[in-house]
């Protein structure tokens, strides 16, 4: 196991907090028979000598490669190729019946004997090639780091949304991803309530309100003074950006204003949405839901029955509301794709919408109901997006998320992407995030926000830069 981010857990606080408690976990309860290989820094002090109870059967020292910054990526894989290697022979030789290579790091080793393990934690490198990619060094590493996962005996990921990124952003077979959802850390759960039976925890950025401010800090393992800060030190440096594209699609709203809503559980925002866009294009999994309100039948498509009765009082207050561009508020696609699988060979047919066949599903929007979208999101001056036409990762029902991506392309419009699954399906298809006007993974936490609903969170970011407890 590669523990070098555990001497330097500014560099890499992910990846360290990760290996930590992992370590922690095993040397808690150590398994009868299982002995650990580490691999640590040549110049610093070896961070797993804290941990007793676990049966270390080798240590090997590495040289100080993050030296050569963005170079490490290409010359790191070599070192622990051999590393690795010398290291299992130690384990071998002291009795051990086999070994594996486990990395949380960004290296991976190249070429190893050993079944290699990795756990992926940040996807970022992949995600923002433009930040991450920049230099031809790196572009070459991260590459190279992309190929060495993809030959990975397995890839360890923190939930399905990251699995289906995996998946799409570097092709590693789906047999070979698992999914481990993270554990909750102790330290972060709500604390009791302390004296006068005020709770020790607080909203961020608001005055403390423990009996003693110095347990708040104990708690989370903070120093005397420390940052509030948002995202990774190094690249996701753009709450501004953030904070003013959210700002343009809640306050400063350029008309006309058009919200394109897919996915699959959308349903129950639309309500607050329909007193501030002009008009709302509904596709993917959600369409069907409407489409059931309005007592169509939809076959075996996805249905949030707990939301008809809420969408059919959507429909009557946008069929009583008055367009400001003479226009429907809400716009159905009249054509869906079916299939009775989701499969990419499965038959498929294009259907009207009110009219998929039982035992069927629809799967996207017809591309013609995608041009129909399009035409109509020509003339809007602002776009918010949120969520997929389709199962965009089968290509026979990606037509209808590809045409609508290229639609707020060419629109002219200030536009937002909210959403994993919306942001993962435009980088899948080929489209640029610097397309847009911003992109950003959080789907509910946006249309929430769009729904004039406080964001504690953000409130504090905003006008936060430094705390102190």
């Amino acid at each position: 196991m590669d523990t070098r981010p555990l001497e330097d857990p500014a560099r890499a606080p992910t990846t360290a907090l990760y290996l930590g408690e992992l370590l922690s976990a095993y040397d808690a309860e150590p398994i009868e028979g299982e002995s650990f290989a580490f691999l640590v820094g040549l110049r610093r002090p070896d961070p797993t000598e804290g941990f007793a109870n676990l049966e270390v059967a080798a240590r090997r020292r590495m040289p100080p490669s993050q030296l050569l910054r963005s170079g490490a990526l290409t010359v790191d894989p070599f070192l622990l190729r051999g590393a690795s290697i010398g290291s299992a022979w130690w384990a071998e030789q002291g009795g051990a019946a086999g070994a594996v290579f486990h990395t949380a790091a960004g290296a991976i080793p190249i070429g190893s004997r050993l079944p290699v393990v990795v756990t992926l934690l940040d996807l970022a490198p992949w995600e923002l090639p433009a930040v991450y990619q920049r230099s031809p060094a790196a572009a070459f590493g991260q590459r190279l780091r992309g190929r060495i996962l993809r030959g990975a005996a397995a890839v360890i990921v923190g939930s399905e949304a990251t699995a289906r990124a995996v998946l799409n952003l570097l092709h590693v077979r789906p047999e070979r991803i698992v999914v481990v959802p993270l554990a909750a850390r102790a330290a972060f759960q709500p604390a009791e309530a302390g004296r006068g039976g005020r709770s020790s925890t607080r909203r961020a950025g608001s005055p403390a309100t423990s009996a003693d401010p110095r347990s708040d800090r104990e708690r989370l393992g903070l120093s005397g003074g420390y940052l509030v800060y948002s995202g990774r030190y190094d690249a996701r440096q753009d709450l501004g950006s953030l904070i003013g594209a959210l700002s343009r699609l809640a306050a400063d709203i350029q008309r006309p204003y058009a919200v394109v809503l897919g996915g699959a559980k959308v349903a129950d925002k639309i309500g607050a949405l329909l007193d501030r866009a002009d008009q709302i294009f509904v596709g993917g999994a959600v369409a069907f839901t409407f489409l059931a309100a309005q007592g169509h039948p939809v076959g075996a498509s996805l249905v949030e029955r707990d939301q008809l009765d809420a969408v059919r009082g959507y429909l009557d207050r946008a069929r009583c509301q008055e367009t400001r561009v003479g226009r429907a508020r809400i716009v159905l696609p009249p054509d869906i794709v079916a299939a009775p699988a989701r499969a990419p060979g499965a038959l498929r047919k294009v259907v009207p919408a009110g009219q998929i066949p039982t035992d069927w599903m629809g799967l996207d929007i017809r591309p013609e109901a995608a041009w129909l979208f399009a035409a109509q999101l020509a003339g809007a001056k602002t776009i918010f997006w949120n969520g997929p036409m389709g199962v965009f990762e089968l290509e026979p029902f990606a037509a209808g998320t590809r045409t609508v991506a290229g639609a707020l392309i060419d629109s002219g419009a200030f536009t937002v992407i909210g959403g994993g699954d919306t942001a993962a399906a435009v980088r899948a298809l080929g489209f640029a995030d610097s397309a847009f006007g911003y992109v950003s993974t959080g789907g509910g936490a946006s249309l929430d926000y769009l729904q004039g609903k406080d964001l504690p969170g953000l409130d504090a970011l905003a006008g936060i830069a430094v705390a102190r407890v």
